[in-house]
């Protein structure tokens, strides 16, 4: 809820090397991850969304899972995921790499490129701050 700690578009973060990426996992696999039976994985469904796409919560049956702990159990590269069960697989195509709050070192690099100040480059990324110069006493 800190203003200047929220997600933003980016523009620039596509040629990013880990921009988007896809995995595959047998149901076996993905119920081991998820510490479900079969039963209930048949279920899974994402249940909300943030206002920067990353996935709040995700269920199967009577068990749920935030976002976070989904990316880290599968080891995903960004909570901005879908899934999608093929056959006995389940297909997760993921954007993006991190938590998706805070500065994009690509996105920043492809501003600077861009033209955009380093001024205008924080203030895209960090919201409702203003950027000072201190000067540094040695103390």
């Amino acid at each position: 809820d800190v203003p200047a700690l929220q997600s933003v578009s980016c523009g620039f973060d596509t040629d990013a090397p880990r921009f988007s990426s896809c995995l595959v996992f047998s149901s076996q696999q993905l119920a081991q991850k998820l510490g479900t039976d079969l039963e209930h994985l048949e279920q899974l469904a994402v249940q909300g969304r943030s206002q920067g796409n990353r996935v709040v919560s995700v269920t199967a049956g009577e068990q749920s899972w935030s976002g976070r702990e989904v990316r880290e159990l599968l080891g995903l590269n960004s909570a901005n995921f879908e899934f999608v069960k093929e056959g006995d697989n389940w297909l997760f195509t993921v954007l993006g790499f991190g938590h998706g709050v805070g500065l994009c070192q690509y996105g920043a690099k492809g501003m600077a490129e861009a033209g955009y100040s380093a001024q205008e480059i924080l203030c895209h990324y960090y919201r409702c701050v203003e950027v000072a110069q201190q000067i540094y006493s040695g103390n």
